[in-house]
């Protein structure tokens, strides 16, 4: 595991716990918005075409939104 993972896997981490133990919707709602923005790279990153194509589609579905 080199050291970009694990920064992002402890970010995910850490954003996660923010959010569960939040009492402000926004705060929730910010730190999984953050999540996401941490969790798509982690996707990319992968050698197969159609995980790439999946991360892809819903990084989109999702900004949309």
């Amino acid at each position: 595991m080199n050291s970009s993972t694990l920064l992002s896997s402890t970010s995910l981490v850490l954003r996660t716990l923010i959010a569960a133990s939040s009492r402000n919707w926004l705060r929730v709602w910010v730190s999984i918005e953050l999540n996401l923005i941490r969790f798509i790279p982690i996707l990319i990153t992968s050698k197969s075409y159609l995980e790439a194509e999946g991360s892809t589609k819903y990084f989109l579905s999702q900004a949309l939104g």
